[in-house]
């Protein structure tokens, strides 16, 4: 009788592949450095979370603010700022509450790096005054605001009259002025600066300079000078008092 088949061994298991290194195997979390660089990881996260936040939606922001400008008359101004949001705002300009629009005197141009330029051509006493860079989207509106003035060099624009008063009573000398930088005012009479005391005393603005002179007497008659002082000239005006 013949023999049974010998039964078939079972197949060998393949080896289990060697198990994957552990890439934080002997790191010290307690060390300063591992601390400092997950520290920078998780900062790191939370600004791209951030950002991605911000790519929804913002309202407009001033990264780049207005600056006041000082200018000579006659020169051309330019008026710049950055800002941004998301969506894109719409940018508006204005001078002393009313819009700016664009034409021979002015331009209004944007730049790919959302910079907004405002420029003034010929700028004149006119020009002068606060301006103001307006952004508006959908999620809300920013403004910021800056100051043109004129560099006027100090100058007399009405030279004062010539003055006769009686002993005793009082008397006023005026002079008008103007300047940008507001200028200095200094009152002499006979090269020697007049202080400010007693019976004299002064009244001051960027338009006018008054010089008051209470109870005249005869040592108050003579000529008077007034320097008119900023940093871009000079002028001088002069008067003369005669008490009787």
């Amino acid at each position: 009788m013949p023999k049974p088949p010998a039964e078939a061994k079972p197949a060998a298991k393949p080896a289990a592949p060697p198990a994957a290194a552990n890439p934080f195997e002997g790191v010290d979390v307690k060390d300063p450095v591992v601390i400092s660089a997950a520290t920078r990881i998780q900062a790191s996260f939370r600004m791209h979370k951030n950002r991605m936040a911000l790519k929804e939606k913002s309202v407009p922001k001033f990264s780049q603010v207005l600056k006041d400008m000082f200018v000579m008359e006659g020169s051309a101004v330019t008026f710049f700022a950055r800002v941004w949001g998301i969506p894109d705002p719409v940018i508006k300009w204005f001078k002393d509450g009313q819009e700016v629009k664009e034409g021979p005197k002015h331009e209004i141009k944007f730049d790919d790096k959302d910079g907004t330029f405002l420029i003034i051509r010929n700028a004149d006493g006119d020009d002068v005054g606060t301006y103001t860079c307006q952004a508006t989207n959908s999620f809300g509106e920013a403004f910021d605001s800056a100051r043109l003035a004129l560099e006027v060099p100090a100058k007399c624009t009405k030279q004062p009259d010539n003055i006769t008063v009686k002993a005793g009573d009082s008397f006023e000398i005026k002079v008008e002025i103007a300047g940008e930088p507001e200028p200095d005012v200094i009152w002499t009479k006979g090269k020697k600066e007049i202080d400010e005391g007693g019976r004299f005393s002064y009244e001051d603005s960027p338009d006018y300079s008054i010089l008051r002179v209470e109870k005249a007497q005869a040592g108050d008659a003579g000529k008077y000078e007034i320097e008119i002082v900023n940093d871009l000239g000079k002028a001088r005006a002069y008067c003369t008092v005669k008490v009787q």
